[in-house]
C-alpha cells in the first residue's frame, strides 16, 4: 500500500521559540486552531493499556463548550494550548536564529498523522 504524500508547501508551519524545560526541548509558538486540529489526535485513555496516554478522561461537553465559546465569541482565543510530539519524525524543525540558548525557528509536520 503506497503511503500519502503531500508537497511541502502544503504542510502545516508553524513559528516556534525552542528551549529547555526540565531536560526536554520545549517549542512555544501560535496557530490557527484549525491547522493543529489538522494535525492533533488525542490518545485514547486506558489506564491498563495506555498509562502514557491523556491525562483524564475526554468529555463530549467540555470540547462543546469550547467549541460554542469559539465560534459565538467575537474575540476569543486560547491563550495556551500544548501540542506533544512524541516522534520526533513527524515534524522538522529549522533554525532561523539563535540568541544564547533559545533559538527561533520554524516547524514542519513531515509526516501524515
Amino acid at each position: 500500500m503506497r503511503k500519502k504524500t503531500r508537497s511541502r508547501s502544503a504542510l502545516p508551519q508553524f513559528h516556534v521559540l525552542v528551549g529547555t524545560c526540565l531536560g526536554y526541548k520545549a517549542y512555544r509558538g501560535f496557530a490557527p486552531l484549525s491547522e493543529l486540529a489538522r494535525i492533533s489526535k488525542a490518545d485514547i485513555f486506558d489506564q491498563a493499556k495506555n498509562r502514557l496516554g491523556t491525562q483524564r478522561n475526554l468529555s463530549l461537553l467540555h470540547a462543546r463548550k469550547a467549541y460554542e465559546y469559539v465560534s459565538g465569541t467575537e474575540r476569543a482565543f486560547y491563550p495556551e494550548m500544548i501540542l506533544n510530539v512524541r516522534d520526533k519524525s513527524y515534524v522538522d524543525f529549522t533554525l532561523l536564529q539563535q540568541q544564547g540558548k533559545v533559538q527561533f525557528g520554524t516547524i514542519i509536520e513531515s509526516r501524515i498523522i
